[in-house]
């Protein structure tokens, strides 16, 4: 019975825990919820100064595309591009900071270290622009003409959250990310 109710106790706390990082991950990259988790302090989001490999993503001629296609066309393009970068960008161990319309800002070495972020941000960037052609091959079809393009740097960044008490983003501040993008 002590053994039962142990169990008991520790699947409630497993369970809390789950729902907790599950509420983060809506609003954080996972390793961000995961790292917030782990630590049991949201101090850990504090900016500092990290080496890190910035890439952008951007849909060339979406601009056009959204002024000329229905809005729904336009919803449903963009949901298969965000879930085609997204599973590139978590098989690669990245953290997105963001979508943003047609863009896409994604971390290598923060706020997870990894080895040599740099190669693997150019495995990544390849990956990304196989997935996003073909996802792009099949709307061809369709008429859309669209491309996708994508920029990456490494150097010192600012890392952390920025923002004020309602909103708070993870990102990263500095000329590598201008460079990048």
């Amino acid at each position: 019975a002590t053994r039962f109710n142990e169990m008991a106790g520790d699947l409630a706390v497993s369970q809390e825990r789950s729902e907790r990082i599950g509420r983060l991950k809506r609003f954080l990259a996972p390793q961000v919820a995961e790292l917030v988790d782990q630590s049991g302090d949201a101090s850990v989001l504090d900016g500092r100064c990290m080496e890190v490999v910035v890439v952008f993503g951007d849909l060339r001629g979406f601009t056009a595309f959204s002024a000329r296609a229905q809005p729904e066309t336009v919803m449903s393009v963009l949901s298969d591009y965000y879930d085609a970068l997204d599973k590139v960008v978590i098989e690669h161990g990245a953290t997105l900071t963001n979508f943003s319309g047609d863009g896409m800002m994604v971390l290598l070495n923060a706020p997870v270290a990894c080895s040599d972020p740099a190669l693997r941000a150019i495995h990544m960037a390849h990956e990304m622009q196989l997935s996003v052609q073909s996802l792009l091959r099949d709307r061809s079809a369709l008429g859309h003409r669209l491309g996708f393009s994508v920029g990456l740097a490494m150097g010192p960044a600012i890392v952390g959250r920025i923002g004020k008490e309602g909103r708070l983003d993870y990102t990263a501040i500095g000329n590598v990310v201008n460079l990048a993008s």
